[in-house]
């Protein structure tokens, strides 16, 4: 009897440990000032707009909109949800200068969110 309860609580322990390292795996689940920092190292410092526009194509991540923004341009990029159990949309947010080089990221998490011209993600 108490070697099958042992059984039974290595099982559960080794199932817990799977479940954290699946959640964990999807970097998408971590916090936003994580993720802004995951994006920063990696794009290179200034990275041109067609380098941004390069990683979002090779990620598969969707450019939901861009636009001009004073003298700079704002472009809004879907990075995916998270994992259950919250299912949030992740959109990233890179900042370019008039010269399309990269100023700033920004990342915000939600259910359903919506651009500055109104495009909105279903939840």
């Amino acid at each position: 009897m108490r070697a099958e309860r042992a059984r039974w609580l290595a099982g559960g322990v080794i199932a817990l440990i799977g479940v954290c390292i699946a959640v964990a795996a999807n970097p998408l689940n971590l916090p936003e000032s994580w993720l802004e920092w995951w994006l920063e190292r990696k794009m290179p410092d200034h990275a041109s707009i067609v380098t941004v526009r390069t990683l979002v194509e090779d990620e598969g991540w969707k450019t939901v909109e861009d636009w001009q923004v004073g003298d700079g341009f704002l472009v809004q990029v879907l990075l995916g949800r998270e994992w259950p159990p919250r299912r949030r949309h992740v959109m990233a947010f890179f900042v370019f200068d008039p010269y399309g080089r990269l100023r700033g990221t920004s990342v915000r998490k939600g259910h359903s969110l919506t651009s500055p011209s109104g495009v909105v993600l279903p939840r």
